[in-house]
């Protein structure tokens, strides 16, 4: 039996024999071995427990040792956990490749957690989606390359797709760094470890500074025109009341930095989110969908609020735009989309790019 799976077991046989302990002989007694028969159960399993080696075992020292075996554990998981993700899935490279003469070179930064990540499997995709696409490209080990998934896959191989068919004159390039299961305060421009362990992430380090090294380093290969980030991200701060409640702030920071790092002072943001602000407003006065959603809060305690914030950010900070895909195909997990639902989810995305791009332009025209 492996380390990990042994610490379990004793864990477990530990909580067995101290947990069910049987009621002292005397009132206000202390439970030993030589009263109780599962402590005396314990003693035999794991004398080690018996801290004063006095050959008799004491609830409060049973207890004592579970609570260091459980600590060592923590320290030992802990040191395997802790290594720090890139956030950059090189299995999404095809081969470097030069960046077309010909055209302009649009490129977007897509960021998040797991959804953006992504579950679709690369084996499922259709041939042509598998195979190098002349005007798509994805920064992947220090330069541009083929965007060909040859494991797993998000949003970025039909939103690349999507359009380079609608500008069939022009190059798109993804440049995406993604952490799954990841809080918001782990992307902040202004990271502080202490903030980013309120979730759990301080050990994943600052991601936005991947992002901007990235962004940096691409453009040190070559020129492009950043056309706009793309965010898959907030399942962690629904399970999170009091990072939740502040989403909206730490989003508008995550947006500032970037507009300000990247030199694109009216950088669009597309949030993919579940509903539409109004779809929300009207579920929300669903007494089932209200009762489901206060089901939900105990382990989802700052779903409303997460939401809330993804579709009011558009009316709170320029140029941003909420991107409603609503109920999509689903990995047997019930949380994260499979390959159907990753093309159906970037192609939602790039529509939405498109629509963006057709009212500025409309603008811009106006006189």
């Amino acid at each position: 039996m492996n380390r990990p799976a042994l610490t379990a077991c004793l864990l477990t046989s530990l909580a067995c024999c101290l947990h069910a302990a049987e009621p002292a002989p005397e009132p206000g007694a202390e439970p030993t071995s030589k009263t109780n028969a599962r402590l005396r159960q314990a003693l035999k399993k794991h004398p080690q427990a018996d801290a004063n080696k006095d050959g008799v075992l004491t609830r409060t020292e049973g207890l004592a040792y579970r609570k260091k075996v459980i600590a060592e554990r923590a320290k030992s998981q802990g040191g395997r956990a802790k290594r720090k993700p890139s956030g950059i899935d090189t299995s999404l490279g095809g081969g470097e490749a030069p960046i077309p003469k010909r055209g302009k070179f649009r490129v977007f930064i897509l960021s998040g957690q797991s959804n953006m990540v992504g579950q679709g499997q690369a084996n499922e995709l259709p041939e042509p989606l598998r195979k190098p696409h002349g005007r798509i490209r994805i920064w992947v080990d220090g330069k541009w390359q083929h965007l060909v998934p040859t494991r797993r896959f998000g949003p970025e191989v039909s939103f690349a797709q999507e359009l380079a068919r609608a500008w069939p004159e022009d190059c798109v390039g993804i440049i995406k760094v993604a952490i799954g299961g990841t809080g918001i305060l782990a992307f902040v421009p202004d990271w502080k470890k202490e903030q980013a362990d309120r979730t759990s992430d301080g050990h994943k380090g600052p991601i936005y500074k991947t992002i901007i090294g990235c962004f940096q380093a691409a453009k040190g290969a070559g020129e492009f025109e950043l056309m706009g980030f793309v965010w898959k991200q907030g399942g962690k701060d629904m399970r999170n009341a009091g990072t939740a409640k502040e989403y909206l702030a730490n989003f508008r920071k995550l947006i500032a930095g970037l507009r300000k790092d990247t030199g694109v002072a009216d950088l669009p943001a597309f949030i993919s989110t579940y509903r539409s602000k109004e779809e929300l407003a009207k579920a929300l006065q669903d007494p089932q969908i209200r009762a489901l959603t206060l089901a939900r809060s105990r382990s989802r305690p700052g779903l409303v609020d997460v939401l809330k914030a993804h579709t009011e950010a558009p009316d709170k900070i320029p140029h941003v735009v909420a991107v409603a895909h609503g109920k999509l195909p689903m990995r047997p997990d019930g949380i994260h989309f499979n390959t159907e639902g990753q093309l159906k989810h970037g192609k939602l995305l790039a529509e939405a790019v498109l629509k963006y791009e057709e009212g500025r332009a409309k603008a811009k025209a106006k006189p």
